[in-house]
């Protein structure tokens, strides 16, 4: 069984600023290098057999450049307008039977985490981790006052997120609506979703404030 490692690094970072957060230093490299060096660990143990990196338009050459020489296939996707058109084009340039999707702003997952993923991987099942929320919840809507959520049974996901390549690439072409991730479309098209445990530490970097705390992270 073969896999592919695709690295989703085309956003916009819109939340962040002005500045792209993946090109922004975390230790010496770029906040998604720490997924690039993920996945060749992986392709050295002969867990996954090629990566993808979906790029910004017109980036194509900055990250075919810096992948150059490492171990293992490297391939390089241009991303689209959305995150369901970069997953496709990046879905469309892998080769391999299953895929591991995963946001190149989560620094510190791990190769453990990958391979809890893909042990849970079957035809029509895909696998997802989660996280409890541990804390207290309150949504706002039409001005309202907050209203509290009970937290019981809600938990974040995280990626990687695992899936065989054709159901999700199918999935995801025949979706007319946005998702927030991989894992939600899967679900509402009625198929199993398993679950592992995601940790803490896998945190996505939305806001200038997560990148102190990456900083912080990677000097532990």
């Amino acid at each position: 069984m073969e896999w592919s490692f695709i690295i989703l690094a085309a956003g916009e970072s819109r939340r962040f600023g002005k500045v792209n957060k993946l090109d922004r230093d975390l230790e010496g490299l770029p906040v998604w290098m720490w997924s690039v060096d993920l996945a060749e660990r992986l392709m050295k143990a002969g867990k996954i057999q090629e990566t993808v990196l979906v790029v910004p338009k017109g980036q194509e050459e900055k990250f075919r450049d810096r992948v150059e020489g490492r171990e293992g296939r490297w391939f390089v996707a241009t991303g689209g307008k959305s995150r369901t058109e970069s997953v496709i084009k990046g879905l469309k340039r892998a080769r391999c039977e299953r895929v591991l999707l995963h946001d190149a702003a989560r620094p510190f997952a791990s190769a453990g985490l990958c391979e809890r993923v893909m042990e849970k991987v079957r035809r029509g099942i895909g696998a997802i981790p989660l996280i409890p929320v541990s804390d207290a919840l309150k949504k706002i809507e039409d001005e309202r006052p907050p209203r509290h959520i009970e937290r019981d049974g809600l938990f974040a996901t995280q990626t990687p997120q695992g899936f065989f390549r054709e159901e999700i690439l199918s999935l995801l072409s025949r979706r007319t609506k946005s998702c927030a991730d991989e894992g939600q479309a899967w679900m509402e098209a009625g198929l199993e979703l398993e679950t592992v445990k995601g940790f803490s530490e896998n945190f996505k970097i939305t806001y200038p404030e997560d990148l102190d705390l990456a900083k912080k992270k990677a000097n532990d």
